[in-house]
């Protein structure tokens, strides 16, 4: 079965396809032009080597986003650059009315692994890990609560993530077992410890 990557549930998924190289195999861009808006604000861009980097809009309209070999599944590394450099809050209650309070509403909440159990009982969602991970799999959420999805995620202990519709959020690019990413940080992704 194949299972669902957690930054395709939270940005907008695009495919690419493989190109033939002109001599043998494939070819796979390093990077790739995406148009964006100035009002989109600070951006947050893949680089070739899996890591992250600041840019603003370039004077043309565009985001350069870098490609890097990142097979589905093993995306934590990156998702933990991503939490080391998005502004913070301290619960996810703050996050979600921080992301609220600018008139967009929450698509996603994004728990670790180790923090799943206590978390589940604040939101009365009564699953265990192991039924969780099943459903990760199987449909890319645990539960919807209140038309907000409920995510595990491969985030450090003791953190988790609140995002809005994928749409605003940024954009996921994949080909094959490369992956690039452009995430829209203007106030549409918050960070949170996970109160104990």
């Amino acid at each position: 079965m194949v299972g669902f990557g957690v930054l395709e549930r939270l940005l907008t998924p695009t495919r690419q396809r493989m190109r033939a190289a002109p001599s043998v195999g494939f070819s796979m861009p390093l990077m790739l032009e995406v148009p964006v808006t100035p009002a989109c604000g600070p951006l947050l861009v893949s680089d070739t080597r899996g890591g992250l980097l600041a840019v603003r809009p370039s004077a043309d309209g565009v985001a350069r986003v870098g490609v890097a070999p990142i097979p589905l599944g093993q995306e934590g590394p990156l998702l933990d650059r991503l939490l080391s450099v998005l502004p913070s809050v301290p619960t996810h209650a703050e996050a979600v009315a921080r992301v609220n309070a600018q008139g967009i509403p929450v698509r996603s909440i994004l728990i670790a692994e180790d923090d799943c159990t206590a978390m589940f009982e604040k939101l009365n969602i009564t699953v265990t890990l192991d039924d969780a991970r099943k459903n990760m799999t199987a449909q890319g959420y645990v539960t919807m609560v209140e038309d907000v999805q409920i995510l595990l995620a491969p985030l450090r202990a003791g953190w988790g993530l609140v995002s809005v519709v994928p749409s605003l959020a940024g954009e996921y690019f994949r080909t094959g077992d490369y992956l690039g990413v452009l995430v829209k940080t203007k106030g549409m992704v918050a960070v949170v410890p996970v109160d104990r």
